[in-house]
């Protein structure tokens, strides 16, 4: 089977969400693509649904659908993505059903785990929170509420663009934090997405001609790697799991995957179930590590967010 998004191949057409069991694996790495042009990304992430874009565009940017980001004002967007860990779309009322990336090194992080490797304490006065990107007015988002097609929990957050958290929304209890608290909240969020950071594992360094499971225990971490397309490419299912640790008597997973971008490398992720953020690298100066430039495109939610 072959399965190369130059668009000559025929396996890949928009039924790919439901062949690679996309709601179950939440994000999928394809391989050795060479470079995808922006009509290309914008076809591909067409099989997901309709494309929204809220976001500047660039002038080098090759579609109005694309986000061109860069390490250099010149070539795309700079300072993207480094505010704080975060899904796409946070401040709408439907925040994007899906990402595409092409280009550009990302820590994702699978929400289901993170929310469950809570403290029963902590998660009990984080379902309480709902976030407002902006104080003033516009959509209120539950902090964690279950995942609209998988029912997994899940979590909406901007760490780096969140002005204030509503309390017991909708009851006689509701109230809105003070900027303090708000940034109380926000540091206790940062921490557990942090916490866990030194155990990254990436799969891209890992080969196979079959289709096996990796059980990453040192790390916590099961990679499925699925080579299904002979020579020409090859297709790696980042099936995020993860197992328990005790550490300091809490439980811990470490769960986080760094993407290294190799060339030809192109990911789609399920924007509600994985959050995000830029590796530090990609905004470090030209003459530090080389030009970056990344290309994102984001695909229209179908669901308003509830408890």
């Amino acid at each position: 089977m072959w399965c190369n998004l130059d668009g000559q191949s025929s396996c890949l057409t928009a039924g790919v969400p439901t062949q690679l069991h996309f709601c179950r694996h939440r994000l999928v790495i394809f391989r050795d693509q060479g470079a995808v042009s922006g009509q290309r990304q914008v076809d591909i992430s067409g099989w997901f649904g309709n494309l929204e874009s809220t976001f500047y565009k660039h002038p080098k940017s090759p579609h109005p659908d694309i986000f061109r980001v860069s390490n250099s004002n010149l070539e795309g967007c700079t300072g993207v993505g480094r505010t704080g860990w975060h899904i796409d779309g946070s401040f709408m009322a439907k925040p994007f059903a899906y990402s595409t990336y092409h280009i550009g090194d990302t820590i994702f992080a699978p929400l289901a785990e993170v929310t469950e490797s809570l403290s029963s304490e902590r998660r009990e006065r984080w379902e309480r929170l709902h976030m407002l990107s902006d104080r003033r007015g516009g959509v209120a988002q539950p902090l964690i509420y279950p995942h609209p097609i998988t029912g997994k929990p899940t979590m909406c957050l901007h760490t780096g663009m969140t002005d204030a958290y509503v309390w017991d929304l909708d009851t006689p209890q509701e109230r809105v934090a003070g900027s303090a608290e708000t940034r109380q909240i926000l540091g206790e969020i940062e921490q557990v997405f942090r916490r866990e950071i030194g155990h990254l594992v990436y799969s891209h360094k890992v080969r196979s001609s079959v289709i096996r499971c990796l059980n990453t225990h040192d790390h916590g971490i099961s990679v499925v790697l699925a080579n299904a397309c002979g020579h020409k490419c090859q297709v790696d299912v980042a099936h995020i799991e993860t197992r328990k640790q005790a550490v300091h008597s809490s439980k811990v997973r470490s769960m986080f995957l760094l993407v290294q971008w190799q060339p030809g490398d192109f990911i789609v992720s399920d924007n509600l179930a994985v959050a995000h953020e830029a590796s530090p690298q990609t905004q470090m100066t030209v003459s530090d590590v080389g030009l970056r430039i990344m290309h994102r495109t984001t695909v229209a939610g179908q669901h308003h967010l509830h408890k």
